[in-house]
């Protein structure tokens, strides 16, 4: 349901979160993180059998973005090569390298459409490589499209000493298509 329809989501959320004045416990951490988003102390099944990163109280853990969601299968993923299989850690890609700052605007944008941060580092990395960047004359801001899979993915941004503050973002499934330069 948080796919289809996002609000009447957070309503059912709500609704649901509203019942009980008690701390909730779930086992599935989707349902777990609807919960926290609405305001509503919850834990999942799991964070009871292994407790000790959680911290002195798991049920106050923050919900986590889609990003950061990515982030933690990816270091699990890592974990789980290195040390139960044995093999080599995978390797930081170019784009990986890229410092972001994003504003709190920025932030909920990304989160609220669903950009990962991988894909700001993508469009990034790309446009500065190719210099295929559009600068807006009034804010100096760079605005700058990547591709990489089947949706483009357009980011605001402008450099600074630490990296790259990220202004906003958006996505849409037209593919823009190169033509002659003047």
């Amino acid at each position: 349901m948080q796919d289809a329809n996002p609000d009447l989501s957070r309503e059912v959320a709500a609704r649901r979160a509203r019942i009980s004045p008690l701390d909730y416990l779930t086992y599935c951490a989707m349902c777990r993180d609807s919960m926290v988003a609405v305001g509503k102390r919850a834990l999942h099944l799991l964070d009871l059998a292994f407790p000790d990163a959680l911290g002195p109280d798991p049920a106050a853990r923050q919900r986590p973005g889609w990003s950061e969601r990515q982030e933690n299968r990816a270091r699990l993923r890592a974990s789980l090569v290195k040390e139960l299989w044995g093999e080599k850690a995978y390797a930081m890609q170019e784009y990986e390298r890229i410092t972001l700052i994003i504003t709190p605007e920025a932030a909920e944008i990304l989160e609220k459409r669903r950009i990962l941060v991988e894909d700001v580092q993508r469009v990034i990395h790309e446009a500065e490589k190719s210099g295929s960047i559009v600068v807006h004359p009034q804010t100096g801001r760079l605005k700058a499209c990547h591709r990489p899979y089947r949706a483009s993915i357009w980011v605001e941004y402008s450099p600074s000493p630490e990296g790259y503050v990220v202004h906003t973002a958006y996505s849409h499934r037209i593919e823009v298509l190169g033509g002659p330069r003047a």
